[in-house]
């Protein structure tokens, strides 16, 4: 269901007026309000005016710093928003520190909740395509569905066209839902891949101003509103306000009503990140009592029944922009003859990753791990080391698996279509690619509800359900 169609075009945006406003998720009281605008930086901070009365509203102070990529100039505002009420429907406005800018409209949004009922959405690799779930989204949101996002990867496609304006727009027509839905983002591999190795994610200590500052030593190669805002943003956000802050945007975790959300980046799963990970599962393991379920989410995934039919197929070409342009067995291309030897087959990076990964997953007892990055749905059985635990959800001995990545693609079709999973014990259900997401319903400590949903019309294609009476770490050996 399209929110909006837009087309790029060559006007040149109005100064000193907010756009691309977006609302953070950063812990179960918090929430970071975020925009641009354009103009000169201005001598006042960003800021907003908040209250629970649309008519009685409190200033409320934000940061303001310049970026400037070639070819435009981008004023990026951060406000946060700090001892929320759970559930509590807050009204706000913004503006930049200019005396040229105006208040936006009062908008409003549910603030977060550190207990109860607990509804978000979640699904990688959405853009601008036809099927997107912009409008399912802001529905949900409204009609207490859901009460916040989390983007697994892949923001856009592509943030870079249209002489970067296609992440602007991006952002101006996803407003409408992030401007009263907090979201989480997480880094996808098209935001990763610009070639500065992922510096533009990583970020310093909430506080300090960022930007063009002499001696700071800090940089970007972003090159839109967008990217900035998922690389910066996190530091006012869940990278700062987390439980155990990661101080960067590559890996953040928050919490949300029963929720434990750690988003993690397995495109450079490097040491400082396992070692942060590992704190923040120990920590929200310890947690259990007020937060039982936890869930980690990434771009790539760990698990997919295609992967083990191609494990001898080039990790490098699979995870390259080229395979998903292809279709079914084209993604999968096979190591040169000449490079045997060099090149890392799939089989190579999971085994890899899924030394450094998993045995995290089964000694904190984590619940679900999600992600994107493939352009279709699957479920996974309980299951660990390659093997399913059992057949069923009931009191899962080790993780369940979702791929959920289709929030909207370029020239993803309307109509869903599921199928078994024939190669695999573990894999459960493996849908087409079509525009889709998931619905995840806590309702309690033991009942955890995921609904796989289609954008064209919002019917509800597969769901399960997980109870489990009690949360902990996993055995680690194969039973």
């Amino acid at each position: 269901m399209l929110l909006q169609r837009w087309v790029p075009g060559i006007l040149q945006p109005p100064l000193s007026v907010v756009e691309q406003l977006n609302l953070q998720l950063a812990a179960s009281d918090v929430v970071v309000a975020s925009f641009i605008t354009y103009e000169n930086l201005p001598a006042n901070p960003a800021m907003a005016m908040l209250g629970t009365s649309e008519t009685e509203l409190q200033e409320v102070e934000g940061v303001s710093h310049k970026y400037s990529p070639p070819g435009r100039s981008y004023i990026m505002h951060y406000v946060p928003f700090r001892g929320l009420k759970p559930r509590q429907q807050y009204f706000y406005k913004v503006k930049s520190g200019s005396n040229a800018s105006a208040w936006t409209p009062v908008y409003s949004f549910r603030a977060p909740y550190s207990s109860g009922e607990t509804r978000i959405a979640t699904y990688g690799d959405m853009g601008h395509s036809l099927h997107n779930n912009m409008g399912n989204l802001k529905a949900d949101c409204e009609s207490g569905l859901i009460d916040a996002i989390v983007h697994m990867g892949d923001h856009c496609y592509n943030m870079g066209f249209s002489g970067d304006a296609r992440g602007d727009a991006y952002m101006n027509v996803f407003q409408p839902v992030l401007q009263s839905c907090p979201w989480m983002p997480i880094i996808g591999n098209h935001e990763s891949s610009d070639g500065d190795h992922y510096k533009h994610y990583e970020q310093i200590a909430m506080g300090e101003m960022i930007g063009e500052q002499e001696g700071t030593g800090i940089s970007s190669t972003a090159d839109t509103a967008l990217g900035q805002h998922l690389s910066l943003g996190s530091l006012y956000g869940a990278g700062s306000h987390g439980a155990v802050p990661s101080n960067t945007s590559r890996y953040t975790s928050t919490n949300i009503g029963m929720l434990h959300i750690a988003g993690i980046d397995l495109m450079n799963f490097d040491a400082a990140q396992i070692a942060w990970l590992e704190r923040d599962l120990q920590a929200a393991n310890a947690n259990r009592e007020q937060v039982p379920w936890i869930m980690v989410a990434a771009h790539y995934q760990l698990y997919y029944n295609g992967l083990s039919e191609h494990w001898n197929a080039s990790a490098i070409a699979f995870f390259g922009e080229k395979a998903e342009l292809l279709k079914g067995e084209e993604r999968f291309q096979t190591c040169a003859a000449e490079s045997v030897g060099t090149c890392q087959t799939l089989g190579d990076w999971h085994l890899e990753v899924s030394a450094k990964l998993e045995p995290l997953l089964l000694k904190y007892g984590v619940d679900i791990f999600n992600a994107g990055h493939i352009h279709n749905y699957e479920a996974s059985w309980p299951m660990k080391n390659g093997t399913a635990c059992q057949k069923d959800y009931n009191n899962p001995a080790c993780p369940v698996y979702v791929v959920e990545g289709n929030g909207g693609v370029p020239g993803a079709p309307g109509t869903c279509v599921l199928d078994d999973c024939s190669g695999t014990d573990w894999c459960r259900v493996h849908g087409s690619e079509c525009g889709a997401y998931g619905r995840i319903t806590i309702t309690d400590a033991q009942t955890l509800r995921y609904d796989h949903v289609v954008n064209s019309n919002g019917n509800i294609s597969d769901t399960f359900t997980i109870k489990q009476s009690s949360h902990g770490p996993f055995a680690t050996a194969l039973v």
